[in-house]
């Protein structure tokens, strides 16, 4: 019983500040397409190479993965004014 309460609390304390952060910070509204960040990528050769070169997948791949990794760290406000 003492664990539970000791476990709520814990609880409490942790998620309470999170929960006042999120609420600091609004969410800006997309409104259309134009409100999103854009990326180009590089491909070397024809699009199609990325189906059967696995390397160039990959290349592909982190290069897509750090910019949504950055998008998901940063504010998209922010990523439109750069």
């Amino acid at each position: 019983m003492k664990k539970s309460i000791m476990a709520a609390v814990l609880w409490v304390m942790v998620s309470l500040p999170l929960l006042s952060q999120a609420q600091d910070d609004p969410k800006k509204k997309i409104e259309n397409v134009d409100d999103l960040p854009r990326y180009t990528y590089a491909v070397k050769g024809q699009a199609s190479e990325l189906f059967v070169d696995k390397e160039a997948f990959h290349e592909f791949a982190r290069a897509v993965r750090a910019d949504i990794e950055e998008v998901l760290r940063t504010d998209i406000h922010n990523l439109k004014e750069e």
